[in-house]
């Protein structure tokens, strides 16, 4: 099983040329993107719902991925 999981890996890597964690990452963004329409929402509380634990960490990553910051983002939505 283990060796059928990293052969996936494997190929989806030779296919697109980024790794799995990427690809995660990726999703992860596009997800909160859609959420930070939604004002009801808390930055802090999309932060958990797309997977992060630690704000500072999915407040680093959407800049680092985006290259504004959350609040930035959905400013620019409103």
């Amino acid at each position: 099983m283990a060796t059928d999981f990293s052969r996936t890996l494997s190929l989806l890597r030779q296919e697109t040329g980024i790794p799995f964690r990427q690809h995660v990452r990726k999703r992860r963004m596009e997800m909160a993107k859609t959420m930070l329409a939604d004002p009801r929402l808390s930055i802090a509380e999309i932060a958990q719902a797309v997977g992060y634990s630690q704000y500072t960490t999915f407040y680093n990553l959407f800049r680092e991925m985006e290259g504004v910051s959350p609040t930035d983002y959905r400013n620019s939505l409103l």
